[in-house]
């Protein structure tokens, strides 16, 4: 059914767009279309590597860690070493001023945050380990520590973070290179930037 609502949204801002094409004017409210029934997603942009230029969303931890309220137009989103992040990161020189990408398992997602944190992660997105789910449903909550986390926090799919790892691989680059958040309904077209293998 959401992914029927999806593609109704979708078709609704082609013909939008194709009316604004026409016309030569902005003659739509794109706000006044809610095509999203949750307000605890986020989406950001990939701008490079170019392969894996889509906007992908993710969803906020539910009891930890602040929301993103910093746009960043431009900002490096680096995978960890190790990748599960459950122990001090070995790639602190570049998880430092950027968006840590982290893998799901082995300890809590506030151990994960709290990792990229101290590492200097101005924000953290923790991939789902389960390939065949196609819905950022998981509730990321505390772990019934006292810690406290600062940074914001989500969790993305994993075949997203996959597209993003194997695209970096190939183009020898050491991280991706985002916009986050990124406002889709005010960007038709960003809206139509879903990737192929996880529409929203």
């Amino acid at each position: 059914m959401e992914k029927l609502k999806g593609f109704v949204i979708y078709y609704i801002l082609v013909a939008l767009q194709l009316i604004k094409y026409l016309n030569g004017q902005h003659v739509y409210s794109v706000p006044d279309v809610m095509m999203f029934g949750s307000n605890d997603l986020i989406y950001f942009h990939v701008i490079q590597p170019r392969k894996v230029s889509y906007v992908f969303k993710a969803r906020l931890a539910q009891d930890f860690g602040n929301l993103f309220n910093i746009v960043y137009n431009k900002i490096n989103l680096i995978p960890v070493e190790p990748p599960l992040g459950c122990m001090e990161l070995q790639n602190k020189e570049l998880v430092s001023g950027s968006i840590a990408l982290v893998e799901r398992g082995d300890c809590s997602f506030l151990s994960k945050a709290k990792n990229a944190e101290d590492a200097g992660a101005v924000g953290v997105l923790i991939a789902d380990y389960d390939f065949n789910n196609d819905r950022v449903s998981i509730n990321m909550v505390k772990d019934g520590t006292d810690r406290n986390v600062n940074i914001p926090a989500g969790f993305m799919l994993a075949k997203d973070s996959k597209h993003i790892k194997d695209a970096l691989k190939e183009e020898g680059m050491p991280g991706a290179v985002i916009s986050i958040p990124v406002n889709v309904t005010t960007s038709p077209e960003l809206f139509m930037k879903q990737p192929p293998w996880s529409y929203w």
